[in-house]
């Protein structure tokens, strides 16, 4: 089982990585009973807490690696990272309560974010499963 989760979480990476400022077109919480949200009063140009509610009954896995993409127009474009962005490769289910909370700090991947809209993704799988699910959370810089 350790073994998968490492798998899951390095494939993760991988999905996640990239070059930067480049659209994006996964598709986005397709995952029936798993959503994401930012915890109220959390966000700031720096950082935020997520929650991430799973009702299934699937086990996912929920690791550490996420990317921001920022809404160019219409399309949403992965920000470039100031350096490789690197993970903990732990993962993460839920609790009792079908809740994991994250707190996410991505001044050492991003600085300090302008005004925009953006999203924060990160993906999920179940063990056994060979398919990434992405999850997004949109939300506004002022």
């Amino acid at each position: 089982m350790k073994k998968l989760c490492a798998i899951t979480l390095i494939a993760s990476l991988l999905l996640l990585g990239g070059c930067g400022n480049k659209e994006v077109k996964e598709e986005m919480n397709t995952l029936e009973g798993v959503k994401m949200v930012v915890k109220e009063g959390t966000l700031t140009p720096n950082d935020m807490t997520i929650i991430i509610t799973d009702t299934t009954e699937n086990h996912n896995i929920y690791g550490s690696a996420y990317r921001i993409d920022k809404k160019d127009g219409k399309k949403w474009v992965s920000l470039k990272t100031k350096e490789d962005a690197n993970f903990n490769a732990i993962g993460y289910n839920v609790g009792e309560d079908n809740t994991l909370e994250m707190y996410i700090n991505w001044t050492d991947l991003y600085g300090s974010l302008a005004k925009g809209t953006y999203r924060l993704v990160k993906s999920t799988s179940a063990p056994l499963e060979e398919v990434n699910h992405f999850l997004a959370v949109e939300f506004i810089i002022k």
